[in-house]
């Protein structure tokens, strides 16, 4: 039997000790938190693309890597057909996504106000054909075969869809304007680019600045029915605007240009 001095200062150790003893299950069960799940199109570069490896890289990427860092979270970042990828996120399937808040999107998503990147949109076509070098609005494209690949909402938010042949990727697009199967197609001048050099169409495509449309504002976004999902974006958008008065953005747009 333990003396009666034993036995009170027992007794003192434990109360000590149960307040860390509370804690030490909640520290066992602490786990890192969990990666959103990021949607793009798989074949966009230098935006997005599906490398060899399975693993998606571009700017996006690097984009949005920089940007969660600042803000403490951490992805996962998934490529399909953009059409698809889109749906995904609309069924919850993938989180989130970094592209232009169309209103058909802003129904399922949440996105921060200030864009990762802006790009300025042009009209690419037949070097050889002169007709595309004299249009000054998107009713007079009506006069010549546009396309477009399925799942572009700025065709859906700014052209007529309605007067455009959908392909299943821009690089089809491209193909088939060079072929003279369609005429003009309306798009992003840094990816357009790139994709037309990779084709090896430079000789035979041509491109035209057109001031009377927007640009095209990648912004981060997540699904409204992700938890909590106003909070996150509202975290994005700080850090978006840290990474952007730091020059961080800009430092990752030049190794693209």
């Amino acid at each position: 039997m333990l003396r009666l001095q034993d036995r009170l200062f027992e007794s003192a150790v434990r109360r000590r000790c149960l307040p860390l003893l509370a804690l030490a299950p909640l520290a066992g069960r602490a786990e890192p938190a969990a990666r959103l799940r990021m949607a793009y199109f798989d074949r966009y570069p230098p935006l997005s693309n599906l490398g060899d490896t399975g693993q998606m890289h571009g700017l996006l990427i690097d984009l949005v890597n920089a940007v969660g860092a600042r803000a403490g979270l951490r992805f996962e970042h998934h490529g399909y057909p953009w059409a698809r990828a889109q749906a995904m996120v609309e069924r919850g399937e993938l989180d989130g996504l970094c592209t232009n808040a169309t209103p058909a999107r802003k129904a399922y998503a949440l996105f921060c106000d200030t864009p990762l990147v802006v790009t300025s949109m042009g009209l690419f076509f037949r070097r050889k054909d002169s007709r595309p070098r004299h249009l000054n609005s998107v009713p007079e494209m009506r006069a010549l075969r546009q396309g477009s690949y399925r799942g572009s909402g700025f065709a859906q938010q700014h052209l007529e869809p309605e007067h455009i042949v959908f392909d299943h990727d821009a690089e089809s697009v491209l193909r088939r304007i060079a072929l003279g199967d369609l005429d003009i197609y309306v798009a992003d001048d840094l990816v357009t680019r790139s994709q037309i050099r990779r084709l090896k169409l430079s000789q035979q495509l041509d491109y035209r600045p057109l001031g009377f449309l927007p640009p095209s504002r990648y912004r981060w976004g997540l699904r409204l029915s992700y938890p909590d999902a106003g909070a996150l974006v509202r975290r994005m958008e700080a850090a978006t605007q840290q990474a952007q008065q730091a020059g961080a953005l800009r430092a990752i747009l030049k190794r693209y240009e």
